[in-house]
């Protein structure tokens, strides 16, 4: 099995939770994202082997119940906001339901994310306070982030300005950025296309048989 999916010892967060934001329409790839297939794996599944190695309870936010099918991992509706701003506050709530005190967020489609993402944005919390932000080569990737359950309300301050960006909400919590190194290759590469398709499908073998073995 690939390091990627060993858990490191030791390494708990119980008054974390995480959630996959899987709710976004993929019209630029074909329509049903999270059932894209890269290495004869479907993207939501690499996303929830790499959630899974945390050891955190997590869950899987999606427009419409039903929406992936044969997931076996637990679902939450987004909130009635248009786009993965509705996944946050979705997954902000969820958190408080299990009386949780943050919830890290990744989306279904990154699927070479760094085995250390969950590790350092807590790290990083614990340093600065706040929600923290992941950013690689000069670019902030809200989707990767770690929001403290007491943002909500400024979060939706936000929203009743009839804003939707994830970015803004962030500036909004004064949240703080974590860099990430490009090289030798971007982990923080997202897919939006079919052609982003065919070019992560492009990878090394290496990672080839890491995604494998991830989503086994």
């Amino acid at each position: 099995m690939s390091t990627r999916c060993q858990k490191a010892p030791g390494f708990q967060m119980p008054d974390i939770v995480a959630v996959i934001l899987a709710g976004g329409a993929g019209r630029r790839m074909g329509g049903d994202k999270p059932c894209q297939r890269l290495h004869g794996h479907r993207l939501i599944d690499i996303a929830t082997a790499y959630v899974e190695i945390s050891g955190l309870p997590f869950a899987v936010a999606v427009r419409r119940f039903g929406q992936i099918p044969d997931l076996g991992a637990q679902q939450i509706l987004d909130a009635d906001v248009d786009g993965p701003l509705g996944g946050l506050l979705a997954a902000l709530d969820w958190a408080n339901s299990r009386h949780a005190e943050a919830v890290i967020t990744v989306p279904c489609d990154m699927p070479l994310l760094p085995e250390d993402l969950f590790e350092r944005l807590r790290s990083e919390h614990r340093r600065h306070g706040g929600p923290i932000v992941a950013a690689s080569g000069g670019r902030v990737h809200p989707v990767c982030a770690f929001w403290p359950v007491s943002c909500r309300e400024r979060i939706q301050r936000y929203v009743a300005t009839d804003q939707r960006r994830l970015i803004g909400a962030l500036n909004a919590c004064g949240a703080i950025e974590a860099e990430w190194a490009v090289s030798p290759s971007n982990p923080f590469v997202n897919l939006n296309s079919r052609d982003d398709l065919e070019r992560a499908a492009a990878i090394s073998l290496a990672d080839a048989s890491a995604l494998a073995g991830a989503a086994s």
